[in-house]
């Protein structure tokens, strides 16, 4: 069954709101600290194997977690 871009719209909306937690992380460029680790964020998504900062940040913590 193929659905509308309305009712795909409604779709998505619904499943974000029942299944989807965001978490916000701020970085002030202008903090030193801050800017270290946005850059190191991005060499590992530009890297060869192309990580997501997302991917990266789920598995560092999921190290983490494990130790």
């Amino acid at each position: 069954m193929h659905l509308g871009i309305k009712e795909q719209y409604e779709y998505n909306d619904a499943y974000q709101k029942e299944n989807i937690q965001r978490v916000v992380v701020k970085f002030n460029r202008k903090n030193e600290r801050d800017q270290k680790i946005l850059d190191h964020l991005y060499r590992q998504r530009d890297s060869e194997e192309g990580k997501s900062v997302q991917e990266y940040i789920k598995r560092a913590v999921e190290e983490k977690m494990n130790k």
